[in-house]
């Protein structure tokens, strides 16, 4: 997408920070090594008392409820003492390791969430309570995987901005020419290779995920859009 509009992004990356980050955490890679603490958004309930829920299709995380059952019994441990690495993949964890700014500090962040998981002490997903929800996961890369929202029902970074009333009811994937102005890939029919998705069937939905996006400015999109080409 060429050059970053630096001004933009700067901008971009203040409305981040105000209005994102307390789901969609930024991992700085070169800090440490270990497990990403995620928000899990309820799909019809709020996390933020005067926010609305989440909102999107809830179709996805209702199966997933649906599949879950109880488990008896302690976890099972993972036998990792019988398990032998070849020389090159202890290798190539320790450069890593070894490359990182606070590597002491990384490979204690990295034991400690290893320890919690083994002993089963990790959070208890919303799943075990009977509550449809999905993670808000990194923005790391964003700007690569279009379609957006867990259902891929909004095709591209600056549709996600927009009200959902507003976003394309219908458009095509599997063009690989990338949008770079919208952020995605193109939406029209290239060929017969391509799929429509018609965001009125069930299950397709691209409602929700509004959090204030009625409120920015068109200014503010872009800036946005511009800011997340640069995570």
């Amino acid at each position: 997408f060429g050059e970053i509009d630096v001004v933009r992004a700067t901008r971009g990356q203040e409305l981040f920070e105000t209005h994102c980050v307390s789901c969609h955490r930024l991992q700085h890679r070169e800090e440490s090594v270990g497990y990403t603490k995620v928000t899990v958004g309820p799909v019809e309930h709020s996390l933020i008392p005067g926010q609305p829920p989440l909102g999107t299709d809830p179709l996805m995380a209702k199966n997933a409820l649906r599949e879950a059952v109880d488990r008896d019994g302690k976890p099972i441990v993972w036998k990792g003492k019988n398990v032998h690495l070849p020389d090159q993949l202890t290798d190539v964890v320790t450069e890593e390791i070894l490359s990182l700014r606070h590597p002491i500090e990384s490979l204690l962040v990295l034991l400690d969430g290893l320890a919690a998981l083994l002993r089963g002490e990790t959070e208890q997903p919303m799943v075990t309570q009977g509550i449809p929800a999905y993670k808000a996961r990194p923005l790391d890369g964003i700007w690569a995987t279009a379609p957006y929202l867990h259902n891929g029902s909004v095709p591209n970074l600056y549709e996600l901005l927009l009200p959902p009333e507003k976003r394309s009811r219908t458009f095509y994937v599997g063009a690989r020419t990338f949008d770079p102005e919208h952020v995605g890939f193109l939406t029209t029919k290239q060929s017969e290779h391509e799929t429509l998705i018609d965001t009125t069937i069930q299950g397709n939905s691209n409602a929700g995920h509004l959090y204030g996006i009625d409120q920015l400015t068109e200014n503010d999109r872009w800036a946005l859009v511009e800011y997340q080409k640069t995570l």
